[in-house]
């Protein structure tokens, strides 16, 4: 067997539950060009990454979104939780990354690191994602089922399209083609699956829980207080949040159509209005200045915001019902709540 791009990066030890195989946790030194670089085009890279079937992932958004349990497990004798700077130096420590800047990935269950050079940020970049887009170039041992094929063409997208069918063919398997036409059967199919994306807003892979697992979804009651209620479960929990995190999820809630951060901006008053009806705070300035520094398109004040989202119903009633509750969608793309808006009941 030939060797693999795989070769080239050094192994980490970390626990083999730390990252999932399509996440890339960007881990850098602040005080870096690299770290700056990454900062500054955050949401294009990040959009890149899931143009090739990846979520690039950063140590704030690390910080919300891990269980009590896993960062027990990842660093011992941690109580309570850490602060990005405390995770930083953690993974730094236990990987002895010895303070390079890069990308930490998964492939067969275990952690690898590719630093990104200094002297060449952007081409250190640019080959690591085209790196991504070869997952079968060299590196199988046993023949992959076509379905699993089929999903890599969908994931990698145009940007790895040409090596993706080169790697097709070194393997020898059957070719589908993108061209072959539609019967009308499929093409009433693919319109009809269309129009239910358009007028509910979930993905392909919601509708697959909800068919594959009979999901009960609960009306989702927002107080006169501003709680947050599931009305149908037993015991009715809260989904409980700050009040500023809250602010963002109401006006998600109320816009079904989506919104991508950037743009979340141009919604301020709305956004200012949702988080002084459920503030108690009495400074309408700090105030002001609190929403509109969430909003800021160049800090990463909204990622953790998203975060904490994403937390907060995870902890309620995990991630297979969970995911139909939280703000969801691309990095640059338009996010949004899947739940259908007649599960919401507004008392507030």
């Amino acid at each position: 067997m030939s060797p693999t791009l795989f070769d080239h990066d050094s192994q980490v030890s970390l626990p083999a539950s730390f990252l999932r195989g399509k996440t890339v946790l960007f881990v850098g030194n602040r005080d870096s060009a690299v770290h700056s670089y990454i900062e500054k085009d955050r949401e294009e890279l990040a959009d890149r990454f899931e143009d090739v079937g990846y979520r690039l992932l950063f140590i704030p958004e690390l910080a919300y979104s891990l269980e009590q349990s896993l960062l027990n497990y990842m660093f011992p004798g941690v109580q309570g939780e850490l602060s990005v700077e405390g995770i930083y130096q953690h993974i730094q420590d236990i990987a002895k990354l010895k303070g390079q800047s890069g990308f930490l990935y998964k492939k067969d269950g275990k952690a690898h690191f590719r630093v990104v050079a200094e002297e060449n940020i952007e081409a250190s970049v640019d080959a690591f994602i085209d790196f991504l887009c070869e997952p079968y170039t060299g590196v199988l041992e046993s023949a992959v089922p076509e379905s699993e094929i089929r999903f890599s063409r969908q994931s990698a997208g145009m940007h790895c399209e040409k090596k993706a069918r080169e790697s097709f063919k070194q393997l020898h398997l059957p070719e589908v083609s993108v061209e072959t036409p539609l019967d009308e059967r499929a093409r009433k199919i693919i319109a009809a699956w269309e129009e239910i994306e358009r007028k509910y807003g979930i993905s392909i892979e919601d509708l697959e829980i909800m068919l594959g697992y009979r999901v009960k979804l609960s009306h989702l009651n927002i107080t006169t207080a501003g709680k947050i209620i599931l009305t149908d479960w037993e015991g009715r929990p809260e989904v409980k949040m700050d009040d500023l995190t809250k602010a963002v999820y109401f006006y998600y809630l109320r816009h079904p159509e989506g919104c991508s951060l950037k743009e979340l901006q141009d919604h301020e008053q709305e956004i200012l209005h949702h988080y002084m009806s459920i503030t108690g705070r009495d400074n309408v300035q700090e105030i002001h200045r609190s929403v509109h520094n969430l909003l800021d398109p160049y800090g990463n004040s909204l990622n953790v915001c998203i975060s904490r989202i994403k937390k907060a119903f995870r902890d309620v009633v995990g991630d297979r019902v969970a995911k139909f509750y939280y703000v969801d969608g691309r990095y640059a793309k338009k996010r949004k709540i899947a739940i259908d808006r007649d599960l919401v009941i507004w008392s507030h």
